[in-house]
């Protein structure tokens, strides 16, 4: 189990991640990476500056929808997509391996992700610690890749707290 701590900027008119470990050390950083369309956003692993993942969005989609790219192995891992729903926020996660469960409440960023074997993949929940208010991310590296989930975190903010500015 790897455990992560999430931080959000918002920079001008975009947002900013960067995940640290517990020595506040960035390990990732994401962030909108060109303002063409379709919007990309990308994830730095800061030990080597080299980018590791990219979020891809859907031009064509009523709900905002990111496709999520292995940059590792240049394939699609899978998509990221926001349900229209009346009730609380619903973000749908598909990937070769089949749809992923997130349980939780998005409002308050306390949520986890399942796989389709009721295993619990990855964990965010709020915490407060002496260099401010962040979220504690816990990756469970036996069932996924670490900047895979930390590039379905992304894809999660990106498609659900955006407000379509992605």
């Amino acid at each position: 189990m790897r455990k992560l701590y999430l931080k959000q900027n918002i920079v001008g008119t975009k947002d900013k991640f960067t995940f640290y470990d517990a020595e506040q050390q960035e390990i990732y950083q994401g962030q909108q990476t060109s303002m063409s369309l379709p919007k990309r956003f990308g994830l730095v692993d800061c030990t080597d500056n080299k980018q590791v993942v990219e979020l891809v969005a859907s031009i064509f989609s009523m709900m905002p929808e990111f496709k999520l790219i292995d940059l590792a192995t240049k394939a699609e891992f899978g998509r990221i997509k926001k349900q229209f729903t009346l009730e609380k926020g619903k973000v749908r996660i598909t990937t070769s391996q089949g749809k992923y469960i997130i349980d939780g409440d998005f409002l308050i960023r306390d949520f986890k992700i399942l796989d389709q074997q009721q295993r619990e993949i990855i964990s965010i929940h709020p915490v407060q610690v002496s260099w401010g208010e962040v979220s504690e991310v816990r990756i469970n590296t036996d069932l996924i890749v670490e900047h895979i989930a930390v590039g379905l975190i992304l894809g999660i903010y990106c498609a659900h707290y955006s407000d379509n500015r992605y």
